[in-house]
């Protein structure tokens, strides 16, 4: 007799798609947000009392994701919707299309943070969804609610808890480093 198995993603294969090199995780967080259509994109480096880093803040102005998408991406591993997608909704050509990339923010630290503002109709709606290294099976997604600035979208990540490879070396050739792999972006 056949038996139908169900696949279980054990926690060992999930924490290693967590690992990256620094500048590959913070270039996946940055491919989202062109992805999403931003024209900004800010990256800020909190430092802390000990030489090293509070936080890292990534915060874009594209579409955002809605809350029945996010809920879908978060709940699941692959399946990008963006895998059957060609371009953006402003005829950007997708880079993302595996459904992975949000977990390689991991290798930047233990703790995220991802806020979501987008547009219904005519309304800006805003909910946010929280993760950590600890539980990656289990994200924490809250309630949308109402946003009272009706023409901001976007996504703001707060990366907390930052790791020792993001060091204050790492900052200071960051710059150069994304530069290059983003120079097309330059030129627009």
């Amino acid at each position: 007799m056949s038996k139908v198995l169900d696949v279980i993603i054990q926690d060992d294969y999930l924490q290693s798609i967590t690992r990256s090199k620094p500048i590959d995780a913070l270039s996946e967080l940055i491919w989202n947000s062109l992805d999403a259509d931003s024209t900004f994109i800010n990256i800020e480096f909190q430092p802390n009392s000990l030489e090293g880093f509070e936080s890292i803040l990534i915060e874009d102005n594209g579409h955002g994701i809605n809350y029945h998408d996010a809920e879908l991406a978060f709940s699941s591993l692959g399946g990008s919707s963006k895998k059957y997608q060609k371009c953006s909704p402003d005829n950007r050509i997708l880079h993302g299309k595996e459904g992975k990339g949000r977990y390689k923010a991991f290798s930047l630290g233990s703790n995220f943070q991802y806020i979501s503002k987008y547009r219904e109709n005519v309304n800006v709606k805003e909910f946010d969804i929280s993760l950590s290294e600890d539980t990656l099976k289990k994200p924490t997604l809250n309630d949308v609610q109402p946003n009272l600035e009706k023409d901001s979208t976007g996504v703001k990540i707060i990366i907390t808890n930052i790791k020792q490879p993001v060091s204050p070396l790492f900052v200071t050739n960051i710059k150069s480093d994304l530069e290059k792999k983003f120079a097309v972006y330059y030129m627009i």
